[in-house]
């Protein structure tokens, strides 16, 4: 009985111990990470909406409204210029989306009518992100740019490992020298 006692209070005991260390996902997650900071990224915890909420997601049962989130990681990668390009937010969009959504190109496009106007009067732009975001990994959530970053929200899915943040590293940067290249603010139109 002695022996029950003496291990029941080690289980209690240590047991706080084993629910803080990292779980194998952890730590390929900050594997992940750490190769995205060592190639010159920023990884973030962002929130994106949405684009297929079902009707009970998006009400309560007090009939309060409710914004339904995705909880993924953006891979930041900074240019290093004033730009005049617009700003953007690209989503992948699902096969129904129960929110407007305003195509850009294939399986692409905006939130907001106006972004994919601003978009479309760039025809050259359009090109290079319709070719990045093919080459992106298909659990992308969405590409964009704010004047000082380009992103990419991922969702950083199992299959995912070093050799991707890597690729994943080379299509941002190709992009940030498009934008560079298209829409620098020295540069005249």
């Amino acid at each position: 009985m002695i022996w029950l006692i003496i291990i029941g209070v080690l289980l209690v005991a240590i047991g706080p111990i084993f629910y803080v260390l990292p779980s194998a996902k952890d730590r390929r997650l900050a594997k992940l990470r750490n190769v995205a900071r060592q190639q010159g990224m920023h990884v973030r915890v962002a929130f994106l909406p949405k684009l297929d909420p079902q009707a009970a997601e998006r009400v309560s049962s007090a009939g309060v409204r409710r914004q339904t989130n995705i909880t993924c990681a953006e891979y930041q990668l900074p240019v290093s210029k004033r730009l005049s390009a617009p700003v953007f937010l690209l989503r992948r969009l699902p096969a129904s989306p129960t929110v407007p959504v305003y195509g850009v190109f294939a399986q692409w496009g905006t939130l907001d009518a106006s972004q994919r106007d601003r978009l479309k009067a760039e025809p050259k732009l359009v090109d290079e992100l319709a070719s990045v975001v093919d080459q992106l990994p298909g659990d992308t959530l969405g590409l964009g740019f704010d004047l000082r970053v380009v992103s990419c929200f991922w969702s950083e899915g199992a299959t995912a490992d070093e050799a991707v943040v890597v690729a994943l590293k080379g299509e941002l940067q190709g992009l940030v020298d498009a934008l560079i290249r298209d829409f620098s603010v020295n540069q005249t139109r």
